[in-house]
């Protein structure tokens, strides 16, 4: 049944990723490199545990908010793409990394939507004011500032 659904994501070009924060334990990054699935990131330890499992770069997704500069050269090195940028000024330090670097990388912007939902205040993630993702008006801004600047900003895609 798992190959079946694997295999039906696949064949639409979507990737499977296992979430290392939900249990960072050492061996599960192994077990899920076994299924042949992707990994999502959000810190240098876990990017440590998912090398020592045998993951390539490729087969990684730095995402999250808090990242911090360190981390970034760190992914950058190990060629893990792509990176889910949640802010403006996420954006600016990962391009200006990455030139540094002399490296391109695969940016995806997470883009608030503003969908209110019937839930408590405290767990929304989609809706205006809250501390996740980019607003569509400023994420369309930042998509044509960076696509036209391509290369000199070291992005591959946005």
């Amino acid at each position: 049944m798992f190959n079946d659904a694997k295999a039906e994501f696949e064949s639409r070009g979507i990737g499977i990723h296992y979430a290392v924060k939900a249990n960072s334990n050492i061996h599960i990054p192994s077990l899920i490199q076994a299924q042949c699935l992707s990994v999502d990131l959000v810190s240098s330890g876990e990017l440590s545990r998912v090398i020592a499992a045998g993951f390539s770069g490729e087969q990684m997704v730095f995402s999250g908010v808090g990242k911090i500069a360190k981390e970034f050269k760190q992914v950058i090195e190990k060629g893990v793409g792509p990176f889910n940028v949640e802010f403006a000024e996420e954006l600016e330090l990962l391009a200006h990394i990455a030139n540094q670097q002399g490296k391109q990388v695969w940016v995806a912007l997470r883009v608030n939507p503003n969908v209110i939902v019937n839930t408590h205040k405290n767990i929304t993630t989609g809706a205006k004011g809250n501390k996740f993702g980019i607003d569509p008006e400023h994420a369309i801004g930042l998509y044509q500032q960076y696509y036209r600047v391509g290369n000199a900003h070291g992005f591959t895609d946005i």
